[in-house]
């Protein structure tokens, strides 16, 4: 099932990380699979992801897309935004629990056509569960000219 996404979404390699809220992103000790340089932009970017996620979590659509980045913006307007999410992203409900299974740095846009002028991203990939559904949450942030970093592309896939 597909969402929204920088082009076509890039490969995802695979670590483990636990994340016990889904409303927070925190690590446990090391986060393994990380990587070498860049940890600190790919925290960053990690710290960043949980409230955005929360916001999904809340059905709160809307604002989830105001506090998206330009490249997500200018992929889906709010109103398409909000009517795929509630379409693809409510029939999960509640996150009850949320893994982190790979994140890493990229300093060019993931996947041709992507309409960006490069940056730099970090996408991770979530093993997520909900009240008797399992998925996979494929999100990526763009390292904004402030240094912040905000969504700029998002999946969800059922798993099993």
């Amino acid at each position: 099932m597909r969402l929204f996404s920088l082009g076509a979404l890039a490969s995802f390699a695979l670590s483990a990380f636990f994340v016990p809220s889904c409303a927070t992103l925190h690590a446990q000790g090391a986060m393994p699979g990380m990587g070498q340089g860049g940890g600190q932009e790919k925290g960053a970017a990690l710290s960043a992801m949980g409230p955005w996620l929360a916001e999904l979590d809340a059905a709160s659509y809307a604002q989830a897309w105001k506090d998206a980045g330009r490249t997500l913006q200018q992929k889906a307007p709010a109103e398409d935004w909000v009517r795929t999410m509630r379409a693809t992203r409510t029939p999960f409900g509640p996150c009850q629990r949320r893994e982190l299974l790979s994140a890493f740095g990229q300093p060019v846009p993931p996947g041709p056509g992507s309409g960006s002028q490069g940056g730099y991203f970090v996408i991770a990939q979530f093993d997520s569960f909900f009240p008797g559904k399992h998925a996979v949450e494929n999100v990526v942030f763009e390292k904004q000219p402030d240094g912040s970093y905000k969504a700029a592309g998002y999946t969800i896939q059922p798993k099993g």
